[in-house]
């Protein structure tokens, strides 16, 4: 009686745990932020590697909740592959939030233990849940998160870069959507049907090891896994219809969150499900399982080739760290010959079926180069940047006085036109500077795992520099740009 009793006990733990709020609803509603919440806390304690981690609180006071798993505690010095999955940076965008709720619940009930031997897992299921209570993209701020990993104005990327700092995650992926039923495409006879699209580091400061290995290792176990469970699948593509505007991959830009962390020496994705036709929660089912599926294959492959993954990551940030020489400033996306091929679905018969487009521009080429300085100098009297070389987590140290330090003249603002935007195009004059007063100013050494971040983010002419954003605008105002080079 006593075994019976035991065991009736165990199962009511069980089918507790899997009793996820999506479920609890036939798929009805979406999870909301208490539902989340009160779900996590009913979890906890339940696997003995689990652990649940506020990293954060958002614009409105809503915690940001991370749920490890590993074996001794995720930190930097583990020989685990350390992964960082994170979803829902933008409100509107539910998929991914409720996959992550399901991979945590199936983690829990112990489904993927097998992969705490070679991983720590660390799932973010929502980093902003301000903005999915209103159902809308952006934050409690009326910011687009996913365009704040640079300038880092917003607790919630705030918080998620202070907690990749501190574990130095070696594979992060970042969990979206895509909508693609626009009127262009509709008007075009077609629209994208691909149920999970893969986006890879596109960033030509990327070494090509890293491109190599998640073209050629990563993209083709994933696309292969999700194929076999019955979703379609092909690389992450933005731009289109091809008669109307270039299809290309997507932004080379470190505002976002897999580049943010790319250019950081990480193994970095981006992950787009479909999107609902008529609103959030439409087939929120199907597409919620995509989302889950597309993960279970990405961490699969980490588990199988964590060995490899760990060494080619390690010799990512050893290369940034000491070695690369040059980085280039701007780029865009162009036509090489290649033909992209992607499932759609025809929009008026409704007929699913491939089609083939020439006008496909997967090639990254660098417009503008330069060699690594040995650092920039910034103002200690300007409080924006010291809190943005604070977030990064950017090092300072005493620059040696025989440096030489370039003062910029900007002589000229105008526009250029790369990746589909416009951007200030800034002309500079260099000045060899021999009267600054050092202690005024903080010293940023390029010789660090920030090396690409603060090159791209401090050069006035990079087309990813924070004078491209408003906030920073005010460094363009004067003659003298305040930012000073070292070589």
């Amino acid at each position: 009686m006593k075994t019976i009793f035991f065991l009736l006990i165990l199962l009511i733990e069980q089918s507790f745990c899997q009793q996820l709020p999506i479920v609890a609803s036939n798929s009805e509603k979406l999870t909301g932020y208490e539902e989340l919440s009160d779900f996590l806390s009913s979890i906890e304690g339940k696997h003995k590697f689990g652990k649940i981690n506020v990293i954060g609180k958002t614009v409105e006071g809503r915690n940001i909740y991370s749920f490890e798993f590993s074996k001794e505690g995720i930190n930097p010095n583990t020989n685990r592959l350390k992964v960082l999955v994170f979803a829902q940076q933008h409100g509107n965008e539910h998929s991914g939030k409720e996959a992550a709720i399901m991979l945590i619940s199936d983690f829990v009930d112990g489904k993927f233990d097998h992969l705490l031997e070679n991983l720590d897992i660390a799932i973010i299921p929502q980093i902003n849940p301000d903005g999915s209570e209103k159902d809308k993209r952006r934050n409690g701020n009326n910011a687009d998160l996913n365009r704040n990993h640079l300038t880092l104005t917003q607790p919630e990327s705030i918080a998620l870069h202070n907690y990749f700092n501190k574990i130095l995650f070696d594979l992060t992926l970042d969990v979206h959507e895509y909508f693609p039923f626009s009127s262009d495409w509709r008007n075009f006879g077609f629209y994208k049907i691909a149920d999970e699209q893969l986006g890879l580091l596109t960033n030509p400061n990327i070494s090509t090891a890293i491109k190599k290995f998640s073209k050629e290792q990563v993209y083709p176990f994933v696309e292969k896994y999700l194929i076999e469970k019955g979703f379609r699948f092909n690389e992450y593509i933005v731009g289109g219809p091809p008669n109307i505007e270039r299809l290309r991959h997507s932004t080379t830009d470190i505002n976002d969150g897999r580049q943010s962390f790319g250019i950081q020496g990480s193994l970095s994705f981006i992950l787009e499900g479909i999107n609902g036709e008529k609103n959030s929660a439409d087939g929120i089912e199907k597409r919620s399982k995509g989302q889950y599926e597309a993960i279970v294959g990405l961490l699969n492959i980490a588990n199988k080739k964590h060995e490899e993954i760990k060494s080619l990551v390690k010799n990512e940030r050893d290369y940034i760290v000491n070695k690369k020489s040059t980085l280039s400033l701007r780029g865009d996306h162009f036509n090489n010959g290649q033909i992209f091929r992607f499932p759609v679905r025809d929009a008026f018969k409704g007929i699913d079926t491939i089609i083939s487009s020439q006008n496909y521009n997967p090639e990254v080429k660098s417009l503008l180069d330069i060699d690594v300085p040995i650092g920039w100098l910034i103002p200690k009297n300007d409080p924006k940047l010291n809190s943005l070389i604070t977030y990064h987590n950017i090092k300072t140290e005493e620059l040696e006085s025989r440096a030489e330090i370039i003062e910029y003249e900007i002589t000229s603002l105008d526009s250029i036109f790369l990746e589909g935007e416009w951007l200030r195009d800034v002309k500079i004059k260099e000045t060899l500077k021999s009267d600054l007063n050092l202690s005024e100013y903080f010293f940023l050494p390029s010789k660090q795992i920030k090396k690409i971040t603060l090159n791209l983010a401090f050069h006035p002419q990079s087309m990813h520099s924070i004078v491209q954003y408003d906030d920073f605008e005010y460094l363009l105002r004067n003659k003298i740009y305040p930012i000073k080079m070292v070589r």
